[in-house]
């Protein structure tokens, strides 16, 4: 008998189709990482809802009066925290998928099965922190004496989108990562120089005009300011937006080119 092996890759339609198979293999992973993340914690989940509602506070009680928001009305607490609940789902994903075909390196080579699932439950597994700080978010904006607005309805869109981009790049940086291992050293760095670079702590507004547009090449410029306009009422530049709105594709393109490239080598070099 005769055994003739194709190296040719799958058409996209027939990867889809085999992701939707392993769907049940997906639901495993996510709940395995969420009950070994909480087990034996009286907390629980509440430690990672701490994680921007804390520096929120902090923050904003340090910086209330130097970062004032567009809007006199908000406090900046608040304005401060619509920033980071998308922010730090986002650097929260990234570190997290980021390191999956590393640390599963021992499956990768033993078992075939589609490679993004991994970095797929790795964002899924933080999507359920950013649902819970999506719900404070709202509770604290009700709180502060802000009606609900038409606009909340495109919560749910923005955190689709959100969570596709950092998926998206996770794959892209967990394929490079197993080839190129300094970049476990060095995200965490250029993570935190992200957020600089993001309008998190301050308005854009806050930025001479000769550099603002600087912030379109930011893909996260986009999601940030579309949370605080969609909850708060703050303004929202088009510009800024379809500028990194189409930041995001090129970032959201380069991450899948980067995967479909070598997921195939990555069991040999995992």
């Amino acid at each position: 008998m005769e055994i003739v092996i194709d190296v040719r890759p799958l058409p996209l339609r027939t990867q889809l189709a085999e992701y939707w198979d392993y769907r049940g293999l997906l639901w495993h992973l996510v709940v395995k990482e969420l009950k070994v993340r909480y087990r034996q914690t009286v907390l629980g989940i509440v430690w990672s809802l701490a994680q921007p509602l804390l520096p929120a506070l902090i923050l904003g009680t340090i910086f209330a009066r130097a970062l004032t928001p567009q809007a006199p009305d908000i406090p900046y607490a608040l304005f401060l925290l619509a920033g980071l609940v998308p922010w730090s789902f986002l650097s929260g994903a990234v570190s997290l998928g980021s390191g999956v075909f590393v640390a599963n390196g021992y499956i990768l080579s033993k078992v075939y099965f589609p490679r993004a699932i991994l970095p797929a439950a790795s964002v899924l597994t933080a999507a359920v922190e950013f649902a819970g700080g999506c719900a404070i978010l709202c509770a604290w904006t009700l709180a502060a004496g802000r009606p609900v607005r038409l606009s909340w309805l495109w919560l749910p869109v923005l955190f689709i989108l959100n969570a596709l981009f950092a998926f998206l790049v996770s794959i892209g940086i967990a394929s490079l990562n197993v080839l190129y291992r300094d970049i476990r050293h060095a995200l965490p760095f250029l993570l935190q120089i992200w957020m600089y670079a993001t309008p998190v702590l301050y308005s854009p507004a806050l930025v001479s005009p000769r550099w603002r547009w600087l912030f379109g090449l930011n893909p996260m410029t986009g999601i940030v300011l579309a949370f605080r306009h969609v909850l708060l009422g703050t303004p929202f530049d088009l510009r800024l937006g379809a500028a990194s709105a189409c930041a995001a594709m090129v970032a959201a393109i380069a991450g899948i080119a980067v995967f479909l490239r070598l997921q195939d080598l990555l069991a040999e070099h995992v």
